[in-house]
Parts: C-alpha cells; sequence; structure tokens
C-alpha cells in the first residue's frame, strides 16, 4: 500500500526502525479494528514525523502528495480525519523547524 498508494520507495527488508515503526502501525490497527489503509496511513505519519525529527526534508520522503492521495484512499480507512490531524501536525513541525533553521 504505501508503495502502490504512498509511492513510497521502501527498502526490502525494512530496516530495523522502519520494520518496527509498520509493525506497531498494523498491531494498533488490527486492535482497533482499522483497513490496510489506516496502517499504511499510520506507518506514513510516524515516519514522517521521524524525519522530521532529523532534521529532513518532507520533500524527501514525498510529503506533497500525501494529503491528496490519502483523501482520494478516504472511503477505505476507518480512521481518516485522524491521520488528516497527524499529517498536519507533521507539516506543522516540519515549517516551524525550517523557520528555526532560516533563522539560526
Amino acid at each position: 500500500m504505501l508503495q502502490t498508494y504512498y509511492d513510497q520507495p521502501l527498502k526490502n527488508p525494512l530496516p530495523p526502525f522502519e520494520a518496527r515503526l509498520l509493525r506497531g502501525a498494523v498491531n494498533l490497527t488490527r486492535k482497533d479494528g482499522g483497513t490496510p489503509f489506516d496502517a499504511a496511513t499510520r506507518f506514513y505519519a510516524g515516519f514522517a514525523e521521524t524525519a522530521v525529527g532529523q532534521g529532513r526534508s518532507l520533500d524527501d520522503i514525498g510529503f506533497a502528495g500525501v494529503l491528496g492521495r490519502m483523501w482520494s484512499l478516504r472511503d477505505k480507512m476507518k480512521f481518516y480525519d485522524e491521520h488528516v490531524a497527524a499529517l498536519k501536525t507533521v507539516s506543522t513541525a516540519a515549517q516551524a523547524r525550517a523557520a528555526a533553521d532560516s533563522g539560526a
């Protein structure tokens, strides 16, 4: 789903951190009755948050098109509103970090 719908070029096998993040997203989604689209989006939100925390650009992980792609999948998700809020939070954090970096 991540590669097909979110156009994410993931390594196979995933690096250990990303593998743990994906397992956590899948386990949480199974527990709360979400869909595979929810799991993929939860993984991506966590992955994007980690990228921002590391000082990486969201452009490096294809963030610009994710909200549009996610919107087109909204009927296949149980937690669409949660995902939108999480990705907006990541976007805001990235903007704040970029502003702080440019002011330094």
